[in-house]
């Protein structure tokens, strides 16, 4: 009774502690969050309230420039988290090569300069570059792709205006994929490749078989957290375009904003708002069941539903469910009925020192043992 009182004293303590982080996360994110919930079902602005119910939610259903502003999101994602991948995978195998020690360390602080700006700030450089008497204009008129007297308008002509925010949002936050991957990279043993060098396989085939396997847990933490952050990006279209022209270039962040503190229509701004925090809610989930999946084991909770394949941890193979209880079941301490043999023939009590004759006192200490059981 004293150790129950004790417990309870103990975690009515921790529960103290954590009463001014829950109270700030009430204010901050639950408070907001149910806030936005209830406004979803209103036709609100600065001076009115009226309930419409899913009034909001099917005026959105018709919103063609919701649903177009959707599949831009979309593209915007897609692009900017390839392009992530594809570029830092590369510089994170160039970095991971045996190339000078100086060189190295010089390319790792160059090449993590973009994601140490703010989005503003890249966002206006790009603006100035991008303009029509900008550098990009200029170089690639140097190179005859371009005429020299075009002068495109890459932020200011509906073909290029989405492509170039996804540029700049390419530039500024591929070093993160760059430096997770480099991390990975390192942590694999040099033995592998070793090994896979002498039974003669080529590059490719050590890429593919080792290094991406290797990568597995890395490239799915790193692109899902990516795609979050992509997909509720505001910063970089607002800076670089405004969402034009003619929407062309518009995102869910940008459609918020303006339906909501231009247009002050904050009940259908929230029920958009909701649309958007359901597609982030669903690759959250997704995310932290793998992320809990890997604590976890989840290599081996694979096996257990018939997929078998090698845990990766010391190269343990994952087995059955069922085949682990047996295992553990055999390894416990069991009952003395359960050691004691079905039948105590006289061939289990055999003395050895009277060379094969019957142990008498042996004899009557298992009978006795076996009328008590």
């Amino acid at each position: 009774m004293t150790s129950l009182r004790k417990r309870y004293q103990e975690e009515l303590q921790a529960a103290a502690f954590l009463w001014p982080s829950l109270l700030i996360l009430v204010a901050l994110l639950i408070y907001p969050l149910l806030s936005v919930v209830r406004l979803s079902f209103y036709d609100s602005n600065l001076t009115r309230e009226t309930f419409v119910g899913l009034g909001n939610y099917r005026a959105l259903w018709d919103d063609a420039l919701f649903w177009k502003a959707f599949g831009q999101t979309i593209l915007f994602t897609i692009g900017s988290v390839v392009l992530h991948f594809v570029i830092g995978l590369g510089l994170a195998l160039l970095l991971n090569a045996q190339i000078n020690r100086r060189f190295r360390a010089f390319a790792r602080g160059i090449l993590i300069v973009p994601w140490l700006l703010a989005q503003t700030v890249a966002g206006m450089i790009w603006v100035l570059m991008l303009a029509p008497f900008g550098v990009v204009n200029s170089f690639l008129a140097s190179l005859g792709i371009v005429d020299a007297n075009a002068n495109t308008p890459w932020l200011g002509q509906q073909s290029t205006s989405l492509a170039s925010v996804t540029a700049m949002n390419v530039w500024r936050a591929f070093p993160f994929f760059m430096v997770m991957l480099l991390a990975g990279l390192q942590a694999i043993p040099a033995q592998l490749y070793e090994a896979a060098s002498i039974d003669g396989a080529s590059m490719w085939k050590q890429f593919w078989y080792i290094t991406l396997p290797s990568l597995k847990s890395v490239i799915a933490t790193i692109v899902l957290l990516d795609s979050i952050w992509t997909f509720r990006a505001f910063d970089p279209v607002f800076i670089m375009t405004g969402g034009g022209p003619t929407n062309s270039s518009e995102v869910l962040a940008t459609v918020i904003y303006f339906d909501g503190f231009q247009k002050l229509k904050f009940g259908y701004a929230s029920a958009e708002a909701m649309v958007m925090f359901v597609s982030l809610l669903v690759v959250s989930a997704f995310y932290v069941r793998r992320a809990m999946s890997n604590v976890n084991g989840g290599d081996c909770r694979d096996a257990n539903r018939g997929r078998r394949r090698e845990a990766p941890q010391d190269g343990i193979e994952c087995e059955p469910r069922a085949a682990q209880r047996s295992r553990l079941h055999a390894a416990s301490p069991r009952h003395p009925r359960d050691v004691l043999p079905d039948r105590l023939d006289a061939q289990h009590l055999v003395s050895p020192e009277r060379g094969g004759d019957e142990d008498p006192a042996r004899l009557a200490a298992a009978g006795l043992h076996a009328r008590r059981l």
